[in-house]
């Protein structure tokens, strides 16, 4: 009842990214503009994540639990304790 009294914006509640939104991602002097769609997914690589997508693999000074939390867990999938992979890619 709250909720549909007092509604909270998504971005104000941490509200997930979907696959159309963008991301920057920075891996030493290497940028890219990434749509989260396009990432096939995510390994563990200690406190750090690597994305997959369009045969690059930059590291992501995030943990995977952290991207977890952050993505659409209708699109991303945490299939073991090392990958989160995007299962429209599946």
């Amino acid at each position: 009842a709250r909720e549909r009294l007092h509604p909270v914006p998504a971005a104000a509640a941490g509200g997930t990214k979907g696959v159309d939104d963008m991301v920057f991602l920075r891996d030493g002097e290497r940028c890219w503009f990434v749509r989260l769609g396009d990432i096939a997914g995510f390994e563990s690589c200690g406190n750090y994540a690597q994305a997959w997508f369009d045969g690059q693999r930059p590291l992501i000074h995030r943990t995977l639990t952290a991207l977890e939390e952050k993505l659409d867990p209708q699109v991303f999938f945490r299939a073991s304790r090392s990958h989160l992979i995007n299962l429209r890619w599946v």
